[in-house]
């Protein structure tokens, strides 16, 4: 790193700010977006329901991304963890022989070696 680098201050810390105007906004919600917001809050307003897991709206994302993506299958989830999970589980790892189900060591990579003897 070089010597002016080092010496210089953080705009927070008194340093020169690199902006001198904010940053525009990203606008991540269109209007097609807050369109299809107001149409699901109607929905569930309309039929005095709470919205739930596997509603009409989710299957209609669902089609439309495996639609995008040219066939396969699709579920949406809460949470990238539990995506991680489910997709670990499609691969069923464990009934392929990759992993062991009591110990979890893959026993491809670690095979039973023999006990040491008692001294």
């Amino acid at each position: 790193m070089s010597e002016s680098l080092r010496n210089e201050r953080l705009a927070i810390h008194g340093g020169e700010p690199v902006r001198r105007e904010r940053m525009p906004p990203r606008r991540a919600l269109g209007d097609e977006e807050v369109r299809m917001i107001q149409e699901v809050i109607s929905y569930y307003r309309e039929n005095d329901v709470d919205p739930g897991y596997q509603g009409p709206f989710e299957k209609l994302y669902t089609d439309a991304f495996v639609a995008m993506m040219g066939g396969g299958y699709a579920d949406a989830v809460a949470t990238g963890t539990s995506s991680l999970f489910i997709a670990l589980a499609a691969l069923d790892l464990r009934s392929a022989g990759f992993a062991d189900h009591r110990s979890g060591i893959d026993q491809r990579d670690h095979p039973q070696r023999p006990q040491a003897a008692a001294v």
